[in-house]
């Protein structure tokens, strides 16, 4: 639309005078917006009345439904905005983050010693959204390469847990090949997008106390009595049912106060050396002396 922002706002204050609710336009500004030039526009619109302004710079984003958009005229006119007329020639420039919003929309490139052009916004909008495809491109290529993502074998072996919640079933179930925990579902009162991302977690590299602890943060209103230990949230359960398999992959008691405990009998052992038993108890040694027995 060959309209400036300022105008789109006037078109929403005259649709808002009409309605008690607030009402939201898309106010298109134009590639040289700057950060004062939408503070006006902002202003503007409080001052006509606005409840909602929602407001796009042309040439923010790769793929946009409007692409006519001029340049505001309410910039310096010293300022241009100088680049070459290829896509990869800010790429360069892009590598590094401007200093302030100002400068962001005043993009100068001087490759192979050419002296750069002055370009429309069309063509500007253009080449920032090639150099930031080709920026977001390598950078993806490098998260393939460091990223771990372990593919989810054709058979495992899990449990499934019933656990009345706020009334009603919740049903947990986790599985795993005998090592480590590939995948978790959750239906009931929760949503089963947590499931499907503790499993993205759990086969991107993530160790299962990680993800349980992440789901023991949120926290509800009832609570349940589970495994040895209070649930306040269906999320807690998720991550107690997680905890229970990988203890039992490691061949663990299933509750962490059962753990607790078998460590702590494990601080206490008997040593048998010559004719004296030895009593090792965590911070102090007892000696039983053995009776010998006569016939």
């Amino acid at each position: 639309m060959n309209i400036s922002a300022e105008q789109h706002v006037h078109v929403l204050a005259a649709a808002q005078r009409n309605v008690d609710n607030s009402v939201s336009k898309t106010c298109n500004g134009a590639v040289n917006d700057t950060v004062e030039s939408v503070d006006n526009l902002y202003r503007l619109g409080r001052q006509l009345g606005c409840k909602a302004v929602s407001y796009y710079r042309d040439g923010s984003r790769d793929n946009q439904v409007l692409t006519s958009m001029k340049a505001s005229d309410s910039t310096n006119p010293k300022r241009t905005v100088k680049l070459r007329a290829i896509p990869r020639c800010s790429a360069e420039v892009l590598d590094a983050p401007p200093a302030t919003h100002a400068d962001a929309a005043h993009v100068v490139s001087a490759v192979d010693g050419e002296t750069p052009a002055t370009s429309d916004p069309e063509a500007e909008g253009l080449a920032r959204a090639e150099a930031g495809a080709t920026i977001r491109e390598q950078a993806d290529a490098e998260a393939k390469l460091t990223a771990i993502r372990i593919e989810r074998p054709r058979e495992l072996s899990g449990a499934t847990w019933q656990i009345p919640f706020d009334g009603q079933n919740l049903y947990v179930t986790v599985n795993h090949d005998g090592r480590m925990i590939q995948e978790v579902f959750a239906t009931g009162p929760i949503s089963g997008g947590v499931g499907l991302l503790a499993s993205k977690m759990l086969r991107g590299g993530f160790d299962a106390a990680e993800v349980a602890y992440s789901l023991n943060k949120v926290t509800g209103t009832h609570a349940v009595w589970f495994n040895q230990r209070l649930l306040t949230s269906p999320e807690q359960a998720v991550a107690e049912c997680i905890m229970i398999t990988n203890r039992r992959v490691q061949h663990l008691p299933d509750s962490a106060r059962a753990l607790g405990k078998q460590t702590q009998d494990s601080g206490l052992r008997t040593q048998h050396s010559g004719g004296a038993d030895s009593v090792l108890r965590p911070g102090r040694q007892t000696r039983l002396r053995a009776r010998s027995c006569q016939t």
